[in-house]
Formats: C-alpha cells, structure tokens, sequence
C-alpha cells in the first residue's frame, strides 16, 4: 500500500530539476543517472549502462549498527541507502540490509535533532527529511511508531529552527546574506520535510524560497 500525503504542492520546473540533481549529489559522483523532471516523491532512476552501476551503493555500511559521526558522510550515506534500497532499478532493491542501515542512520540523525541540537546543520538536514518522505511514501508500514515520532519531532523542530532563523527569507521573501550552498540545503530540507509531516505552510513557504526568490535572484 503507498501512503497518499493530503499536502504535495507541485515545484517548478527550475526545482524539480534541482531537486533531482540535489537529492542525488552524493550519490552519482562519477557515476551516470538518468535525471527527469519529477515530483516530490519519484525515485530518479539509476543508468544501469554506468561502468559503476553494480557499485554504486557500496558506500553504505550493511550490517553495521554503528552510526556515521562524520555528519557530512553521513548525509551521503542517507542518501544512498534510502536509493538502493527503494529505487526500482536498484541492483539491491528491497534488500532489507540497507534499510536497516538507513535507520541506524536516521535513527541517530534525527534523534539528535528531536532532542534540539543540530537543528539548522547543512550536513545532513535535507537529506535525512528527504528519505524519511520517501520511505513514509513507499513504505510506510515498514517504520515503527516509534521512530515516527521520533523522526517527525525531530523533522519539525528543525524545519521550524531553519524558518525562524531567516524570517527574510521565508516569511518576506527577500535574499539577504545569502548562505552559499548552504540556504538551499536548509530550504530543501524544510521542502521536504514539509510534505513528510503533512505540513502545508512549512512546504509552501520552502517551496516560495526555492522558486520565486532564490531561483530569480
């Protein structure tokens, strides 16, 4: 069964496109995806003719119970266990190995925010909301209850610290003081993070960020 979110607004071209090439930074360095316009909750499908194909998801650290400190390597890993193991052309799709490392990941991650800290961290924000969607999405009957509370506490307590620290940016729609490579990051994990806990007002005040003020600065 896929969950249906009430709340999905549609991004622009211009995002969708950034939200594809975005979701999979980490992910296909050195490595060919094909890359199309999609909506919030497509998985972008791999290119099964890249020389790297078979090991692209090697990167992830199966049966390892150990969290990544490196909070950058982290956001990486996020990514790419929640790809292998949901992408429909994953050469290791449904192989229940990568989803329980994506939630020692997520489990650590977001525990940290639920409990206040790292809140506004470009590390790993945006990529931890961004496959919490996906799995709610594609597999909601496979996260606990209790890992969505602690999930989506930790979700909107850093959506909520990310909107309140730049209120120009999000509630004016004005660009100032520009945070290079790392607003967007926050701005995308407030987008996703949006549509993973059904909160219409934090996704379209992301969405407004992305399309109408920083895409036309």
């Amino acid at each position: 069964m896929i969950l249906r979110f009430a709340f999905a607004p549609a991004l622009s071209s211009a995002t969708r496109r950034l939200s594809a090439s975005l979701a999979l930074a980490s992910l296909v360095l050195g490595f060919s995806a094909s890359v199309r316009a999609a909506a919030p909750y497509d998985l972008v499908p791999l290119n099964p003719a890249s020389p790297n194909y078979a090991k692209v998801f090697s990167g992830v650290k199966i049966n390892d119970p150990v969290p990544q400190p490196d909070k950058f390597k982290a956001g990486d890993e996020i990514l790419s266990a929640v790809y292998a193991y949901l992408c429909p052309n994953s050469p290791v799709v449904g192989n229940i190995a990568y989803r329980d490392r994506l939630f020692v990941l997520l489990d650590h991650r977001l525990g940290i925010t639920a409990a206040g800290n790292d809140l506004n961290d470009i590390s790993f924000v945006y990529q931890a909301a961004y496959a919490y969607m996906l799995m709610k999405y594609h597999r909601p009957t496979e996260i606990s209850a209790s890992r969505v509370a602690t999930y989506e506490s930790g979700i909107a307590k850093s959506n909520n610290a990310i909107i309140s620290g730049n209120p120009l940016l999000y509630d004016q729609g004005v660009l100032a003081n520009l945070w290079l490579n790392g607003d967007i990051r926050l701005a995308m994990a407030v987008y996703f993070g949006g549509l993973a806990v059904n909160d219409p007002v934090r996704a379209t005040k992301a969405q407004n960020a992305i399309d109408n003020v920083m895409s036309v600065a």
